[in-house]
């Protein structure tokens, strides 16, 4: 009748090209639990022509340099498309539909929104509990926080929230909690079922960050080493699980290199949502030049890098 409110829509349908659904899936999941409280289900379309919500990657820019995630929402009549430079961008704008929703915005009143990146990278720095660059009981106080799967589901949530698009974890040796080295095995702390289940967490945590559009890197202080890999193969005696000594001369050898080298390249190949790794070259690296330090990095740390199955990336600190 002439005059009436339009009715409310009861189904939502979604287009986005095959390529990048499943890239999306974790928007699309928490927008259709939104829709759902204003009794409205949102379903898949084959066809754009088919679709109220259309998905777009904005190809227009060189696919060499870096992809701004802002977005774009425009509406023509009772049709939005959400279009971005990269799917990060389009999870963002599917958060910001949810997030109008959810300010009691019905689905007819959706506004247009149009945003940008000022910075490419927006990182947090978590320095992890075990092997910790300080000691003392307020860090064994949180061991078992952050071994908590859930804890780390609502911190990334947050971080999505808040556009916070990297995650780097940092302890002074994180690979001997992450892999088991082939060809120094007495240097790790764990049985190989202990390794399996820290194996669980790391992929579980790595899959959770990759769901939400957020990138994860591993960084260690340098030049540490498990405790027991100086026991038995020498060299690194500083090195303890308490955290101390960790200003002084570095201490370097050939097992030293050939084992680092390996583990990056293990960790690489076995954590495939990991997005790459970072190298500090800093404390227990007095008495080397500036040139020895790059020298290290490149034989070792670098190396294990362009070792692995795959491409990743090196945040060089």
């Amino acid at each position: 009748m002439y005059g009436c409110k339009e009715e409310p829509k009861k189904r939502i349908t979604l287009y986005a090209d095959v390529s990048i659904l499943s890239e999306l899936n974790f928007g699309i999941v928490k927008l259709r639990e939104t829709l759902s409280i204003q009794g409205i289900s949102l379903t898949i379309a084959k066809d754009p022509s088919q679709a109220n919500i259309k998905l777009e990657i904005d190809n227009q820019k060189d696919t060499d340099s870096e992809k701004n995630d802002g977005y774009s929402i425009l509406k023509s009549g009772d049709i939005i498309t959400l279009s971005s430079e990269c799917n990060r961008g389009l999870l963002y704008g599917l958060f910001e539909l949810k997030e109008q929703l959810s300010n009691g915005i019905i689905w007819n009143e959706i506004q247009e929104k149009h945003t940008r990146a000022h910075h490419d990278f927006r990182a947090i720095k978590f320095n992890l509990p075990w092997y910790p660059y300080r000691s003392g009981e307020h860090l064994n106080t949180h061991i078992q926080t952050c071994k908590d799967l859930k804890y780390w589901e609502y911190f990334l949530d947050m971080m999505l929230e808040n556009k916070f698009n990297a995650l780097t974890l940092w302890n002074m040796h994180p690979y001997m909690y992450m892999v088991k080295s082939k060809s120094f095995p007495k240097a790790s702390p764990f049985s190989d079922e202990e390794i399996a289940e820290w194996e669980i967490f790391w992929k579980s945590l790595f899959k959770m960050a990759k769901d939400r559009g957020i990138d994860t890197y591993i960084v260690n202080w340098n030049i540490f080493l498990p405790e027991l890999f100086s026991k038995e193969y020498g060299g690194g005696n500083y090195s303890s699980e308490a955290g101390v000594g960790h200003f002084g001369d570095g201490e370097t050898n050939q097992n030293i290199e050939d084992y680092t080298r390996e583990v990056v390249t293990q960790t690489l190949n076995t954590y495939e949502d990991l997005t790459g790794i970072g190298i500090t070259l800093g404390e227990r690296m007095g008495g080397m030049t500036s040139e020895k330090r790059r020298d290290w990095a490149d034989r070792s740390l670098i190396a294990g890098l362009k070792a692995a199955n795959r491409k990743a990336r090196l945040i060089y600190r």
